[in-house]
């Protein structure tokens, strides 16, 4: 993938470096403890995560590392080699300083069959329902089974947009367009 956060060097991963879908689906690399500043201030411990694809990082808030213990489970160095896809959104508990500003969540997981709800409560803030949904394979293959029969053309140019931004591989490609064609 020629990814503009290695091209721009930065060392983290943020909103406007999203292609123009707004997801990214990311293999985990790492998952650590380190201390990290930002925006001059001093440092803090925080939990950061690195992937397989690109080069910048992402630290982890408490708003995203609680989907990802639903999707994938407690232990941490499970979540090495599972793949995640992220999103950006101004909706979900954005930055109180800069609230227009898009922040990164989690969307759900290649990882996962079916959808699922995410509930917790911040401090002093309303409880949270994020929906984690299925991604990349496992979300076609649902929407290849619940298609009209009209529809199976449009979800055809999605399987192949898919494949071009590298969120199915060919295997998986092939194996969509082998359904579709029995279907159609």
């Amino acid at each position: 993938m020629n990814f503009i956060g290695d091209l721009m060097n930065e060392p983290w991963l943020k909103a406007y470096m999203f292609p123009a879908t707004n997801r990214m689906t990311l293999t985990v690399k790492e998952v650590r403890r380190m201390e990290v500043s930002f925006d001059g201030k001093e440092q803090e411990l925080h939990t950061v995560m690195s992937f397989q694809e690109i080069k910048p990082e992402l630290t982890l808030s408490k708003v995203n590392i609680i989907p990802i213990i639903k999707m994938l489970g407690n232990d941490v160095k499970a979540w090495q080699g599972r793949r995640i896809t992220f999103y950006t959104t101004n909706e979900i508990m954005p930055h109180p300083m800069r609230k227009d500003e898009p922040c990164i969540r989690v969307y759900g997981s290649p990882e996962i069959s079916q959808e699922m709800n995410c509930e917790w409560t911040p401090p002093k803030r309303r409880k949270l329902v994020q929906k984690l949904r299925p991604t990349g394979y496992n979300a076609v293959v649902r929407a290849v089974e619940q298609a009209k029969p009209e529809q199976l053309e449009t979800i055809r140019g999605r399987v192949d947009e898919l494949l071009k931004a590298e969120e199915l591989t060919a295997k998986e490609h092939e194996n969509l367009v082998a359904q579709i064609a029995a279907r159609g």
